[in-house]
C-alpha cells in the first residue's frame, strides 16, 4: 500500500531522548512516532535531556524517519532543586533561564522553518517541557500552529497530594507539596 503525504507537521518535544535504555515512556514515545512517520507525517523532533544522557541525532532520523532532531542538554545539578515557591522541584530543570532560552530558540527556528502548505502542530510529550515555555510562552505558542497537543504520562500528581494529605509531619507535607 502506497501512503500518500499528508499536509501535517509535528513538532515533538520529548523530555528524554527516545532512543536509550528503554523504559515505558521511550516505548510509548518510540512507538507513536514510527507510526505517525509511516503515515508520511512529518515530525521534527527536540529533545530536553539530561546532560547525563547520551544522544545521537542521526541514529534517531534513521530509525524512526523524523525530518529534525535538535538536543538541548538541561542540567542535572542539584542547584536547581534548591526551594522554589513558584516552580515545582521536578520542572526546575527544564525551568532554568539557560534551558528556557536554548528550547524557545530552537522552537522559534523549527516553527520558522514550516512549509506554509502544511498544518503544524505542536506535542508536548509530558507536562515537564511546557516548564521550559516560561509564563504566557503558552499563548504566545497557540497563535503560531495549527494546535497544541499534550501527551500525558502516568498522573503521579494525584500521588504526591495524597502522600502530601496523609504526611503526619510539616517537612514531609512541604516536601510533597514541592515535588
Amino acid at each position: 500500500m502506497d501512503v500518500q503525504p499528508t499536509n501535517i507537521r509535528i513538532i515533538w518535544i520529548a523530555p528524554r531522548f527516545p532512543l536509550g535504555l528503554p523504559d515505558g515512556a521511550r516505548h510509548a514515545t518510540c512507538t507513536l512516532i514510527h507510526h505517525l512517520t509511516e503515515l508520511r507525517v512529518r515530525i521534527d523532533l527536540i529533545c530536553l535531556i539530561p546532560s547525563t544522557e547520551q544522544s545521537d541525532e542521526n541514529a534517531v532520523k534513521k530509525q524512526l524517519n523524523v525530518s529534525s532532531c535538535s538536543v538541548i542538554h538541561r542540567s542535572s545539578s542539584m542547584f536547581l532543586r534548591l526551594p522554589s515557591l513558584s516552580t515545582p522541584f521536578t520542572f526546575r530543570a527544564f525551568a532554568a533561564p539557560g534551558i528556557r532560552g536554548a528550547f524557545k530558540k530552537s522552537l522559534s527556528n523549527v516553527l520558522k522553518s514550516a512549509n506554509p502548505n502544511l498544518s503544524t502542530f505542536i506535542v508536548f510529550d509530558g507536562l515537564h517541557p511546557f516548564a521550559g515555555l516560561g509564563e504566557g510562552g503558552l499563548r504566545g505558542l497557540s497563535g503560531q500552529c495549527s494546535g497544541i497537543v499534550y501527551r500525558a504520562h502516568n498522573v503521579e500528581t494525584v500521588f504526591w497530594e495524597q502522600c502530601e494529605e496523609s504526611s503526619q509531619t510539616p517537612w514531609f507535607r512541604w516536601f510533597f507539596s514541592a515535588v
